[in-house]
């Protein structure tokens, strides 16, 4: 059998932040400390996308447009001296929901110590997608989960034993086992 162009040999994954890993949202302290109205920057950052199709720029993330516009208030002083000394204070002030961080230790120790990972070299420096949808819109969250667009849904609790601590370790499992039959039938 032809070995395949790509062998994967890491497991991927995107964390989504605010209201994932934490109950509030990651710019709030800036926000706090420089006396910003946290509804008018996110209005300001709506209006974006117009703003820079005047100017002819259709291809806009509209992801990180906020990224931009906190690189806006530095340059015009708004966010004065802001730095990333500033920015590590402000981000141990954001509170993370229950389990975390030692739930991304004990993911990296059950990795690292496990002997399938290591004989394989599979690495799982990261883990598959968690996101969030709030529980007030749970009727969503049943409609995508019967559409297949989500796997599993749970409690913003990374304890040990909680249902989303066992979803994540088991999703990096399940694609352990992928990447070594991969291998294996190389």
């Amino acid at each position: 059998m032809a070995q395949p162009l790509f062998l994967q040999n890491i497991i991927a994954c995107i964390w989504d932040f605010d209201k994932t890993l934490s109950p509030g949202y990651m710019q709030a302290p800036i926000f706090e400390l420089y006396w910003i109205d946290s509804k008018k920057f996110w209005k300001e950052v709506e209006q974006l996308p117009n703003y820079y199709k005047k100017d002819g720029l259709d291809l806009i993330s509209t992801d990180t447009l906020y990224l931009n516009h906190i690189l806006t208030y530095t340059r015009q002083g708004t966010f004065k001296g802001l730095n990333n000394g500033i920015l590590r204070k402000l981000g141990a002030k954001i509170e993370l929901y229950e389990g975390l961080p030692d739930f991304f230790d004990k993911i990296k120790h059950f990795v690292t110590t496990n002997p399938e990972y290591v004989q394989h070299e599979i690495q799982a420096e990261r883990l598959p997608f968690i996101g969030q949808a709030p529980m007030r819109n749970f009727r969503r969250s049943i409609t995508c989960k019967k559409q297949k667009r989500v796997q599993s849904f749970g409690e913003a609790n990374y304890n040990e034993g909680s249902q989303t601590s066992m979803w994540i370790k088991n999703a990096v499992e399940t694609q352990k086992s992928h990447q070594r039959k991969e291998k294996e039938n190389v």
